[in-house]
């Protein structure tokens, strides 16, 4: 027999009524994470308060790279507001968004996506672009180019994350970690600042 405390159900479309008093019924139901963009905004009073759990992808994904360029996003204040709304905990897909991909390729633009609270309490996301995004030669280049205009805003908003750290550490290092570590970076700037103010 399996050993476990329970399982969390994650509704990426609606199903009946029926459905959910079996899986209940047959299932220790821990948590119900209910993904917004894919069932409708009443579909989580089907369930009972202390399992329920929001998900959105508030993570504003543009077809390349060069478009965030000078740009910033609204991402959510969900934190703020979750538990007033009848949630246990809320989730979202950090500075990547759901649409998860395994491949690579060299772009013609690095991006830095870091999240930050405004002065209204609002998560927004900015993002630090290159400026010679005209090929994809020199991407260390591009980074330098993305990570000086990252480290300038965090020190003019006195923003101190780990990962702001490590980014000011990798611009006085001179040292280009590669496009997967920005990502971890960004993913973990993201998480700290979830963490610290809910």
């Amino acid at each position: 027999s399996l050993n476990f405390n329970g399982v969390t159900l994650i509704h990426n479309s609606e199903t009946t009524t029926e459905n959910i008093e079996l899986l209940t019924s047959s299932l220790n139901v821990v948590y119900n994470l209910i993904y917004f963009s894919k069932t409708s905004r009443r579909y989580y009073r089907e369930f009972e308060q202390n399992t329920r759990v929001s998900l959105d992808d508030y993570f504003k994904e543009l077809p390349k790279n060069a478009d965030y360029l000078d740009q910033e996003s609204s991402f959510s204040e969900e934190y703020r507001y979750y538990q007033e709304d009848g949630f246990v905990g809320f989730g979202d897909f950090i500075t990547i968004g759901d649409n998860y991909s395994d491949s690579g390729f060299l772009p013609r633009a690095v991006a830095i996506h870091l999240s930050y609270i405004d002065g209204t309490g609002k998560i927004k996301v900015k993002h630090f672009v290159s400026d010679s995004n005209g090929d994809t030669s020199d991407i260390g280049g591009k980074f330098v180019e993305a990570l000086d205009k990252l480290v300038a805003w965090c020190n003019q908003q006195n923003i101190h994350t780990r990962a702001v750290e490590i980014f000011r550490d990798l611009q006085q290092r001179g040292h280009f970690p590669g496009l997967g570590t920005l990502k971890k970076l960004s993913i973990m700037n993201h998480i700290e600042l979830v963490i610290t103010n809910i």
